[in-house]
């Protein structure tokens, strides 16, 4: 159902969007409830409960879905998987951010999703203003350090383990997750355990920089080695930050498909990283996360020119 004064603009798709969103979000686990109502009201954003969503009025097609989807997204988190968020506002913010920036580009293709969500993060990722995730929401500090916490952060930090993992991979782990502890109350090592289980690998070195510390990641392109036809390249990367990640590198070629390259994070030898590559063609750049997955807080130094032209 949606409820709605009829002055209000776009709404009149409110139900499509509502609609479109328990579709959505039922990739993660079958909607339990039988029915759904979005209801317009005095809010500056939306505010969900069981069954039901109160949202602001006033907002463009792409605003209204996203609030949509987002509260809806509440109905898997902390509606099913009952986690607190008082202790751990990441849980169930977090999740449902990442969720709503996963599935809006299926109906807005020309929405930012994760990638915007991702520019936020890096605005204050490393700053004296940001707050790690862990923290209980009673004691996160100003300048908007809740949202960022509790919203932004962990929504990029989950798209890059989705990167990580493969989506097969992951969205199996999150599956698992939700029927696990489907109508039980979960604490943080149990997603994390769930994970672990599901994916047999430890990822210790992922989940607690992320969540538990305010660390950034910082992968360079500290150098490159072209032999004379370009067919063969030397990539000297380091790792600048505080956070160990896997590399994910491509190298565009003359005339053909980008060559991709991967190594896990335990491959890295301290922070530094030499990666030889034999191409179909002539190198043209080389860039690191081409795809920008990760939250690199510099990616001025990503890219390099190889020299062909």
């Amino acid at each position: 159902h949606a409820l709605y004064r009829p002055e209000q603009p776009n709404w009149e798709r409110s139900a499509e969007y509502a609609r479109h969103s328990i579709e959505s979000h039922s990739h993660w686990y079958p909607y339990p409830y039988p029915q759904m109502t979005v209801n317009e009201g005095v809010i500056g954003g939306g505010m969900e409960y069981p069954m039901i969503t109160i949202i602001g009025g006033g907002r463009t097609p792409l605003s209204l879905y996203g609030v949509i989807s987002h509260e809806l997204a509440h109905m898997w988190w902390p509606m099913v998987v009952g986690s607190n968020e008082r202790k751990h506002a990441w849980m169930d913010e977090g999740l449902a951010s990442f969720s709503e920036d996963l599935f809006t580009p299926t109906l807005f293709p020309e929405a930012p999703g994760g990638l915007g969500t991702m520019q936020g993060y890096l605005r204050t990722a490393g700053s004296d203003a940001e707050t790690e995730s862990m923290r209980p929401a009673d004691l996160y500090g100003p300048f908007g350090n809740r949202g960022l916490a509790s919203y932004g952060k962990p929504a990029t930090v989950f798209r890059a383990l989705r990167a990580i993992l493969g989506e097969e991979t992951f969205d199996g782990a999150m599956r698992t997750y939700i029927r696990r502890w489907a109508f039980k109350h979960p604490h943080p090592l149990d997603l994390f355990w769930t994970f672990e289980d599901v994916t047999g690998r430890d990822l210790d070195w992922f989940f607690h920089p992320w969540l538990y510390t305010t660390r950034v990641m910082d992968q360079a392109i500290d150098g490159l080695s072209v032999d004379e036809g370009g067919r063969r390249v030397t990539v000297f990367l380091v790792d600048r930050g505080e956070i160990p990640m896997p590399v994910h590198l491509a190298v565009e070629v003359e005339g053909g498909e980008p060559v991709r390259f991967t190594a896990d994070v335990e491959e890295w030898e301290g922070r530094r990283m030499e990666v030889e590559l034999r191409l179909p063609g002539p190198a043209l750049r080389v860039v690191l996360d081409p795809e920008m997955m990760f939250p690199d807080v510099n990616r001025a130094d990503n890219t390099r020119e190889a020299g062909a032209r």
